[in-house]
């Protein structure tokens, strides 16, 4: 979490813990310098003595000329060396101008002993990174070498195109057999995006050597082998990836093929582009984080990211994320998701004696499965996964089967104001009691890149001295101060949910205590939600390569 001080700095997550004035006055000691679009930061094999606190600006991480990750405001570089006195493993490159603050290794010990939380703050940056690096290591090796299973040669051609266009990177098609549909094709012909071999005798030596030298100047090597028997040896160890059997090309498909990439601009190249981001290692995953009536800022996000052309590979949310991402999920316009949000609004604040909570779910659960039309999580073509707490283990449940709207259901029952949800051996409470941002969702449901956006942030903290508290007014109402502690409960939640590979946060304003009776004002807030995607864009295409151009 970032805290603002009076000048403006932003001071970054390495200082979490640390009072604003003491980081402030930290920070005023460092030295800030620039690096400009593609300079290098931090070269393989130097041995700096000293860190950078990124300010802002984005930097790639690359290993190998290949890259594996990305740096943002708020993380360091260079810590590893500094702790370890080992050479650099990786070069870091700015994206954009990139701008960070100097640390140096006595200035790391000296802050580091007044203020010890440093040390827990830079080793859960890098647990998250390492955690991170592991998965996307196991996704780019599993997208190096795969088996595809197509009804036509040529359709294996199209997903490599799709994968080529996706990852910016050499592509290659080996087809073992004849390929008459791509005669038009040269054997061994190059094209800008995607190189054809056709091994016409099948022979699995053949195949292997012909994986062997490819594999050797092309990041990805799809393999179709139309001889439908058992696949050779020298393959293994490689991924899967099936093209829907009905699958079929227009014409502008086909034309667009010749250059040897495929864009998702067309429904083939939207549905084969799916296929090419897992296969990959570049799916991507959204995470909406709880937030009552902020949540109609989630539908702005949506809206931005339709403008760009962005589709989310799987979603997953909580509280009113999950409502949101259920519309998603069911492939509703934004525009429906919007109305379906309107139409629960009205229901949301039915009052009840609090015997088992303050309002009553009946209502919000009648319309939910009205609007959800019916819908099973599991046939969903968008996988989503929905965040629910139980209170007898006091752990996480994520929804991945099952009926959509009683899932959402459980997932928006705040504690003590909606009755919780008994589904089986569960009794199930709002989602944002144990993860107000499903980030580590969107990552275990496959996601190599995550979009988070977080609703709740915790303000800076005034000085109040207790001795000088007196009694002015009288007490809020019960109702009030369990909706303002549940905001307080899952700001801190989400600032603890894990690392995203980029978080939008919508400047939103403070709630009045009437927020549920008042819900259908949210819509106010989508505005929000666009502006914060738009400024989140930049980041959003240093992280994903087809974004980029």
């Amino acid at each position: 979490m970032s805290l603002s001080v009076a000048n403006s700095i932003e001071i970054p997550s390495f200082f979490d813990g640390v009072p604003p004035d003491a980081a402030a006055e930290i920070i005023e000691r460092l030295e800030t310098r620039r690096f400009p679009p593609g300079a290098v930061v931090v070269a393989e094999g130097d041995s700096p003595r000293q860190m950078y606190l990124a300010l802002s600006g984005v930097a790639d991480v690359v290993v190998d000329d290949r890259r594996v990750g990305s740096v943002h405001p708020g993380t360091t570089v260079g810590e590893m060396s500094l702790f370890t006195g080992q050479a650099a493993s990786a070069t870091v490159r700015a994206v954009d101008e990139f701008v960070a603050y100097v640390v140096s290794e006595r200035e790391l010990e000296q802050i580091a002993t007044a203020h010890p939380q440093v040390y827990r703050n830079l080793a859960a940056m890098l647990s998250s990174r390492l955690a991170r690096t592991n998965r996307l290591a196991a996704r780019q090796a599993r997208g190096k070498l795969v088996l595809v299973s197509a009804e036509r040669p040529l359709h294996a051609y199209a997903l490599a195109c799709s994968l080529a266009w996706h990852c910016r990177e050499p592509t290659a098609l080996l087809v073992a057999g004849e390929a008459p549909d791509l005669e038009w094709h040269a054997t061994a012909a190059e094209t800008p995006g995607t190189t054809v071999v056709v091994d016409r005798s099948g022979s699995d030596g053949g195949i292997a050597r012909h994986v062997e030298q490819l594999s050797g100047s092309h990041a990805h090597v799809l393999v179709f082998d139309a001889r439908r028997g058992a696949p050779p040896s020298a393959l293994a160890d490689a991924a899967l990836a099936e093209v829907p059997k009905g699958f079929a090309l227009a014409e502008a498909d086909e034309e667009a093929l010749r250059t040897g990439f495929l864009a998702c601009t067309t429904d083939a190249g939207r549905a084969l582009g799916r296929i090419a981001r897992d296969v990959g290692g570049l799916t991507v995953g959204l995470a909406l984080g709880a937030g009552s009536l902020r949540g109609y800022a989630h539908i702005g996000v949506l809206r931005g990211l339709a403008r760009h052309g962005l589709e989310p590979d799987l979603v997953c949310g909580t509280s009113i994320g999950s409502a949101v991402a259920a519309g998603y999920a069911m492939e509703y316009d934004v525009e429906k998701i919007e109305r379906m949000m309107d139409g629960s609004a009205s229901t949301i604040f039915k009052p009840r004696l609090p015997f088992k909570g303050f309002l009553t779910s009946k209502p919000l659960g009648r319309y939910l499965r009205e609007a959800c039309e019916g819908n099973m999580i599991e046939d969903l073509r968008v996988p989503l996964g929905i965040v629910a707490a139980d209170l007898h283990t006091h752990r996480e449940v994520v929804f991945r089967r099952g009926v959509v709207w009683r899932a959402v259901l459980a997932s928006m029952a705040i504690p003590g104001i909606f009755p919780a949800q008994r589904m089986g051996p569960l009794t199930l409470v709002d989602g944002g009691v144990v993860n107000a941002v499903p980030t580590g969702v969107a990552y275990d449901m496959g996601a190599s890149t995550v979009i988070a956006v977080r609703l709740l942030r915790l303000p800076d903290n005034p000085e109040v001295e207790g001795d000088s508290i007196e009694e002015t007014a009288t007490p809020p109402a019960a109702l009030s101060v369990i909706l303002r502690s549940f905001d307080i409960m899952m700001a801190r939640t989400g600032r603890e949910s894990g690392a995203a590979t980029v978080t939008i946060t919508p400047e939103l304003p403070n709630l009045s205590a009437g927020k549920l009776r008042n819900f259908a004002d949210g819509g106010r807030f989508v505005e929000a939600g666009e502006v914060a995607l738009e400024e989140a864009m930049p980041r959003i295409r240093s992280v994903l390569p087809w974004m980029r151009t």
